[in-house]
């Protein structure tokens, strides 16, 4: 399928596109990818923006089993990957926090130390605003003791809780708590396209209500006339000049049928394991190891959030369907009264179907735990290490090496969270010892020094003139709350810089 300019998905002629040479061409749609579009096209650049997936269409299997976490449209070639137009987003909770401005240089934890970055989060903070905007997120500036300055205050008003939720925040509050709402990138409200439904987190939104990037990026500028967009495409490889410095054109799959299109700039944007795998892809006599990897460092630091689910039971009785992501305590940040490292933060997750990432054989137990249960996560940073990486096999297969660390603070988090939420009425919580890597990023991290990094701090390469890398591979580290909306913000920045060259 090719999306053209105003969505006209009339059968389009793939030659065309080699003709034209863009000035920015894009490699992947999701929080970098499409909100660098959107920032570029707006401005009147013309822009080429490649996706692997498909547009999720709105149909009633949005709000079903057989469409959440992606299952309806994985396939053999695309069993977990989110290979769809807006990437990631089409399926997240729309958590939009800003890293938190001590995220930004180095911080102790119990285990180690995470790295200071090559920009300053007052350098980012004009893009958060910006992005915020974009992606219409509500939220408060007076309730989380961690929120860092703001020159601008959230767009809209923080999200009301369900009242059965608003019970369960009171009685936090009352045990001494800090409890915050959470920014969110819905569009709801008076005259607003979201309806505040119970299936939004893990789900792709059937009335485009939730603020993913497909909705609030591409669409927008695919009505400039300025941006092209081609959907089922992969690209599979990234051509250089002679001399290695320069890419001068990207080969790009459509079903059988391979063309080549043409740019001033090109923008990797896989995600932390498509983009570290098309340089490995692109190598050459110029780049043996993989475009941009000079350092040897492509794949390498892989980082993120150790997370789990707690099932705070609410005895036999079902939690009514209701949107319930929308309350967090993040006063654990920076440690606690007896843990004095940092820790992370403990958020209210939507009514996700996880049982559906389980064994069919426990499905049946896990969906009435769930079902009975309020879903909170809790997650602290995983720190970065040069052993956790991405790394393509002699064979050719992507392979992900990776040892959780800092789990001293995560055990203290998962006991905090266990003994805050029985005290609050819940006498069983339950919870996986074991953490899941989330959010990651990390594998083609920036910085200053091209010994250290991949990336510059406006993610140009070190190694080659007009290429970049846009997507959560870019952070060094990820503090411990969502990491989408600094995606999204550097996208901006990045955008900027592009079009003041």
């Amino acid at each position: 399928m090719i999306l053209k300019n105003k969505l006209d998905i009339s059968g389009q002629n793939l030659d065309a596109y080699s003709r034209i040479k863009y000035d920015v061409v894009i490699i992947g749609s999701g929080a970098g990818g499409g909100t660098l579009a959107y920032a570029l096209a707006t401005k009147g650049m013309r822009v080429l923006l490649v996706e692997r997936g498909i547009s999720i269409p709105k149909e009633d299997d949005n709000w079903t089993e057989k469409g959440a976490l992606g299952n309806k449209y994985r396939t053999r070639k695309n069993p977990i990957n989110h290979f769809y137009v807006g990437g990631a987003t089409k399926l997240y909770g729309a958590a939009l926090y800003r890293l938190r401005a001590q995220d930004f240089v180095s911080t102790s934890h119990s285990n180690g130390a995470s790295p200071l970055w090559p920009i300053s989060y007052d350098e980012l903070e004009p893009y958060y605003c910006k992005a915020e905007q974009l992606y219409r997120v509500h939220g408060s500036l007076d309730e989380d003791p961690t929120e860092p300055f703001h020159s601008m205050p959230y767009p809209y008003n923080p999200i009301s809780h369900e009242p059965f939720i608003q019970t369960i925040v009171d009685k936090l509050k009352q045990n001494g708590h800090k409890v915050s709402s959470i920014p969110r990138g819905i569009d709801v409200g008076p005259n607003r396209t979201c309806i505040f439904c119970s299936t939004c987190d893990g789900y792709a939104c059937k009335v485009h209500g939730k603020m993913d990037t497909e909705v609030a990026a591409i669409l927008p500028a695919l009505q400039t006339g300025n941006l092209d967009l081609v959907s089922e495409a992969e690209c599979l490889r990234l051509t250089t000049n002679s001399s290695g410095t320069k890419i001068i054109e990207a080969d790009i799959r459509q079903r059988s049928q391979v063309f080549k299109v043409t740019g001033h700039s090109f923008v990797v944007s896989g995600g932390v394991k498509g983009s570290p795998q098309l340089l490995f892809k692109s190598k050459c006599s110029s780049h043996p190891n993989g475009l941009a990897n000079s350092s040897g460092l492509v794949g390498r630091y892989l980082c993120g959030h150790n997370a789990q689910l707690l099932f705070c039971l609410n005895g036999l009785t079902k939690i009514p369907k209701l949107h319930q992501k929308t309350f967090a305590l993040n006063e654990f940040y920076h440690g606690s009264a007896t843990f004095p490292a940092a820790l992370g933060v403990i958020q209210a997750a939507g009514q996700i179907p996880v049982w559906m990432g389980f064994n069919r054989l426990v499905q049946p137990l896990m969906r009435m735990l769930a079902s009975r249960s309020l879903l909170v996560f809790f997650m602290n940073e995983v720190l970065p290490s040069y052993e956790n990486r991405i790394f393509l096999e002699e064979n050719g297969n992507l392979k992900t090496s990776f040892t959780p660390n800092n789990l001293e603070s995560f055990y203290e988090l998962r006991k905090i969270a266990i003994n805050l939420f029985k005290n609050a009425g819940f006498p069983i919580v339950l919870s996986r010892k074991q953490p899941l890597l989330w959010h990651p990023v990390g594998t083609c991290r920036f910085g200053r020094d091209p010994q250290n990094s991949v990336l510059d701090q406006w993610c140009r390469t070190h190694d080659i003139d007009n290429l970049y890398v846009v997507d959560g591979s870019f952070l060094p580290s990820a503090g411990a709350v969502n990491t989408a909306l600094t995606v999204m913000a550097q996208a901006l920045r990045v955008g900027e810089h592009l079009l003041s060259k």
